[in-house]
This record gives structure tokens, sequence and C-alpha cells, in this order.
């Protein structure tokens, strides 16, 4: 199973251990970061500082303002699907399953195999009390196409959501812790 690119995990890792990285001089939410701040309820979230220009490896880049958006508005679909109808998630995740010619290209449907699973995985980091608060973002292109990362903080810390671009809508392809 294809996983984020190793640069994203080491920057999910570095962050998680309260490290700041050279690169973007960024650390985690509670990390004696003065700019750490709150959600602003009703699951808006904030922006956590958005490190433009990042290019770490040279492979990042920063999200474009509309594309930044879009993420964000795929976030609060999912936590919203997640708070009510769960069937209604699946349809925004990504197939990345054994079909050749559906995996990267296709949404999951609910036959296909591990996608309650998933759908349960994916819902755990966006539900619970604690409002979602939006941290870094950035895109990376890989041989499926241009990921767009958004590091999430909610109920069970910090994750990082790659979406990858299908037919023009935004699909969730991996939840890193």
């Amino acid at each position: 199973m294809k996983r984020l690119p190793l640069l994203v995990t080491a920057v999910v890792l570095a962050a998680a251990c309260g490290s700041k990285t050279p690169e973007s001089g960024t650390t985690p939410p509670g990390d004696d970061d003065p700019s750490d701040e709150s959600g602003t309820g009703g699951g808006e979230g904030t922006d956590e500082g958005t490190d433009e220009g990042t290019e770490e490896g040279g492979d990042s880049q920063a999200l474009s303002k509309d594309t930044e958006e879009r993420v964000k508005a795929r976030v609060q679909e999912l936590r919203t699907a997640c708070l009510g109808d769960k069937d209604a998630v699946v349809g925004l995740l990504l197939y990345r399953g054994d079909d050749l010619e559906r995996r990267w290209k296709d949404r999951r449907k609910p036959s296909d195999p591990d996608t309650k699973k998933t759908v349960e995985q994916t819902c755990a980091h966006l539900t619970g009390k604690e409002d979602l608060r939006f941290g870094r973002m950035e895109s990376e292109e890989e041989s499926e196409g241009v990921w767009n990362v958004i590091f999430v903080y909610g109920a069970k810390g910090q994750a990082s959501f790659a979406f990858l671009e299908v037919d023009g809508e935004l699909l969730l392809g991996d939840v890193d812790n």
C-alpha cells in the first residue's frame, strides 16, 4: 500500500516530537509557540501559520489561497459527515485498492475492502469535543498527481490529511498521525 512521501512523514514525526525543523522553523501548537490559539468554535478552525514557500527537499510547495480554502472546506465536509451520515464519508475518500484501473483515479465505494475501517479511522481524527485547528499546508508532486497536505489539530492531536484531486474534486487519500 502506497504511503505519503517520506518527506511528509518526517515533517509529521518532527512536529510530533516537538522539534523545530530547520527548513520550516515550526513547532506543533502548545510547544512554546506564542501564536498557538484555540479553535474558533463550530469546528471552523484557525490558521496555525501556513509556512509560505516551504521547500523541504525541494519537492514541497505552498498551496494557493484557492486550494487552501478548498482543502479546508473538504476537511470540514468530512467532519460534518463523520458527525452525521458516515456513509457520506465514503464518497470523499480516494480509492487505493488493488484495481489498477481505479487506484488513485476514483473514489471509494461502500463495497471496497476495508472501507468501513477507513471511515472509522478517518472520523476518529475529526470528531470529538475539540474544534479543529488548521496548521501548515503544502503540496507535493508525486507519480499519481499533486498531493495537497494539511496539518489538522483535533480530537486525536495532530494529523496530516493528504488530498489528491480527481476529476476536479479533492479526495482524501491518506491520514498520518
